[in-house]
């Protein structure tokens, strides 16, 4: 399976939105329970003595969430005189997505199967060693010990 541009990425995104409101508008509650008769008739009453909801935080949208600037940082100082292409930075990353995506996922199923219900930092660690070759992991496992202690505020950190 190769790799989604941003422009498929939206056009998946938007397809599924559709289907979610077009099923939304065709499945909506007939019958209320009491439950949540109370909840709207509490809101209603809310609106009327103007009491106004706390509002939620909002969702950085997906194009806002990129590495790009980082991508550009780094491959600045490694090449100062070149340049980077739009494209070769958007291919960088959705690498740089699907590698988290992959760590995420095996650090979650290393949760499970100890039946725990926090991710530790042995848990990714465990996630790193196993996908990655045997000296990329060490570098990564260094470099995550490295932040996890200038985090911290310690010192120096254990070799």
């Amino acid at each position: 399976m190769g790799l989604k541009t941003l422009g498929e990425k939206r056009q998946e995104l938007a397809e599924h939105l559709e289907m979610e409101t077009s099923i939304a508008a065709n499945d909506g509650p007939d019958v209320f329970s009491d439950g949540d008769m109370s909840d709207v008739s509490q809101r209603i009453r809310n609106r009327k003595n103007g009491i106004q909801k706390k509002k939620k935080k909002k969702i950085k949208r997906e194009e806002d969430r990129s590495y790009n600037r980082y991508i550009i940082k780094v491959f600045k100082t490694i090449h100062p005189g070149m340049q980077l292409d739009k494209k070769t930075t958007d291919v960088i990353n959705t690498c740089c997505y699907h590698i988290l995506e992959q760590v995420c996922e095996e650090a979650a199923k290393c949760v499970g199967r100890v039946n725990k219900k926090t991710m530790s930092s042995s848990d990714l660690q465990y996630a790193i060693k196993f996908l990655f070759p045997t000296e990329l992991a060490k570098h990564a496992e260094m470099e995550g010990i490295m932040a996890v202690a200038r985090g911290e505020g310690l010192e120096h950190s254990p070799q």
